[in-house]
């Protein structure tokens, strides 16, 4: 078990919290949780990385194929955070909330603008991806060189990056932003169990 002092986050309420342990109870139930498919879950922050990435080189005109705008830049910031939130409650279980508020930082609008901080996710992905390599011991020439608090920490890392992109370049409430979405994702997958 994970120790850490608990302190709440305001960016996600204790309902929102349910929510996104209701939804990792939903892939546990239709991808069981393997090793491989925790990997599938960090790998999907990787995904969604990319898809702010389109989304933000077309609604600044960079990529010629798609057309997009910043309410399509924040839905793919808050697909990151949902991502790391789901990898991050899958590695830490019931402490995700405190290991998530002991790093919190405010979310204030960056001054190093948006690319400077998507690269930071980007960053932060990697290490959360190398760390639970390690943590399973995974490449054979290492062998296990993380721990699971240590996985869970990289993964905090990458929630707050993206929600710091998410801040310097939102038009409103970062975490109105991040609650519509939560809900939306949510309604899916009581959709999908119906």
């Amino acid at each position: 078990m994970l120790s850490v002092t608990p302190k709440k986050s305001s960016l996600l309420t204790p309902d929102r919290w349910a929510t996104i342990r209701r939804l990792v109870d939903w892939v546990d139930r239709a991808n069981g949780r393997s090793p491989h498919e925790v990997s599938m879950r960090i790998l999907k922050i990787t995904e969604e990385k990319g898809e702010v990435a389109d989304a933000y080189l077309g609604m600044t005109g960079q990529n010629e194929d798609a057309t997009y705008n910043l309410d399509d830049v924040t839905d793919e910031l808050c697909d990151v955070m949902l991502s790391a939130a789901v990898a991050l409650v899958t590695v830490a279980g019931d402490t995700a909330e405190d290991l998530l508020a002991v790093q919190w930082e405010d979310i204030r609008r960056d001054s190093r603008g948006f690319v400077r901080c998507f690269l930071e996710i980007t960053k932060h992905t990697g290490r959360a991806a190398s760390a639970y390599i390690g943590m399973t011991g995974q490449n054979p020439r290492k062998g296990v060189t993380h721990t699971r608090a240590e996985v869970a920490d990289r993964l905090c890392d990458v929630f707050v990056a993206a929600a710091v992109a998410l801040a310097s370049v939102a038009d409103r409430d970062p975490e109105a932003i991040l609650n519509d979405k939560i809900a939306k994702v949510a309604g899916r997958a009581q959709a999908v169990t119906a």
